[in-house]
């Protein structure tokens, strides 16, 4: 049986490879530098697990570019909302955050194949942007 970790990486080719050391760090320490989540970070992490493509009537929010609306409404964006570690607040927190990127570019890619549409989605890099800002949150209360 292959390990978690394997099936991850191979299902995640285009997840930076250092994702891996940023979980164990957030797993290692979770029950230090606890605080309250921002407002804007609450209703970004919330945009993004209500989406619903059925619900969708965007075509420029669909297929390969699954999800740029659930990244950009509100005039939120990953940018504007993790700007530091206190504004994520816990690990909890950016735990959830990844699990809904995740859960977002799966429903791209599954978009796509549905469709018969090759090739990366705009997800992808969410993913890859929101994982660089947060070792940017992190690494400036960790260290």
């Amino acid at each position: 049986m292959a390990s978690p970790l394997g099936v991850a990486s191979a299902e995640f080719k285009h997840i930076p490879g250092d994702v891996l050391k940023l979980l164990q760090e957030l797993n290692y320490e979770c029950s230090k530098h606890n605080g309250i989540p921002s407002a804007n970070i609450l209703w970004f992490i919330n945009q993004i697990e209500l989406a619903d493509p059925s619900a969708e009537d965007n075509e420029d929010n669909m297929n390969v570019s699954w999800g740029h609306s659930q990244f950009t409404s509100g005039g939120l964006s990953c940018s504007t909302v993790l700007v530091s570690w206190s504004a994520v607040g816990n690990v909890g927190m950016a735990f959830r955050l990844l699990a809904a990127v995740v859960k977002t570019a799966k429903v791209a890619w599954q978009l796509c194949f549905t469709q018969g549409i090759s090739g990366s989605c705009l997800a992808d890099s969410y993913i890859q942007n929101i994982i660089e800002l947060l070792w940017i949150c992190w690494n400036d209360v960790s260290f």
